[in-house]
């Protein structure tokens, strides 16, 4: 992906292993609700320094942890759209979609 910082785009990249926990895996209820958390890493703060005597940015990993909050919506051709806000390395916001089953989350 991509960062802006000092006047100036960026590109990044992030490596994340996450797990979630479903408060409604049955789809009692219409919408559904998941916490979730994990760790990471993340090459962005090396990218802002300044370049070496052949113009390259050094790179720069460092290890970060995350958490988010899904919110599930209907499910609708086969498909749960979901929302997400979170925490890690920064704040993030996204649309998910998941394929989904009659049984469960």
């Amino acid at each position: 992906g991509y960062v802006w910082r000092d006047q100036r785009w960026m590109r990044e990249s992030r490596y994340e292993a996450t797990g979630r926990f479903l408060l409604d895996p049955f789809r009692q209820s219409r919408y559904g609700l998941s916490i979730g958390g994990g760790a990471g890493l993340t090459n962005s703060d090396g990218l802002f320094g300044d370049p070496n005597s052949i113009g390259v940015r050094q790179q720069r990993w460092r290890p970060y942890l995350a958490t988010f909050l899904d919110l599930e919506l209907r499910k609708s051709a086969g498909l749960t759209p979901a929302l997400q806000v979170g925490f890690g390395s920064g704040f993030r916001a996204g649309v998910v979609v998941r394929s989904a089953t009659n049984r469960w989350r």
